[in-house]
């Protein structure tokens, strides 16, 4: 489903209250530091993907956030920047 510049992955969750955690970059996330924390919770809380940008071109300056190219098993892959969105569920208290 596309809700604005998102496209969001169905069914949508049954949230409780849930908190939101953001990081901005460059300025906002000096040293990855947000970044890191965000990659921490998400894996510690077991997160899911609930939308990403449909069209990353239309928000980002690629000659400034460079898509990059990788390997993965013998297949070159291309990584474009892009905004995702993650949500956790927890047992007896908010969730993010």
């Amino acid at each position: 489903m596309r809700i604005g510049a998102f496209e969001v992955r169905e069914p949508n969750p049954e949230l409780n209250e849930p908190y939101v955690f953001a990081t901005l970059r460059p300025w906002i996330d000096v040293s990855n530091v947000g970044s890191l924390v965000l990659n921490e919770m998400e894996t510690q809380y077991g997160s899911k993907e609930l939308a990403r940008l449909a069209k990353p071109g239309h928000f980002f300056d690629f000659t400034r956030y460079r898509p990059t190219l990788y390997y993965e098993e013998g297949i070159r892959r291309v990584s474009i920047p892009n905004v995702v969105i993650h949500y956790a569920k927890r047992e007896g208290g908010n969730d993010l």
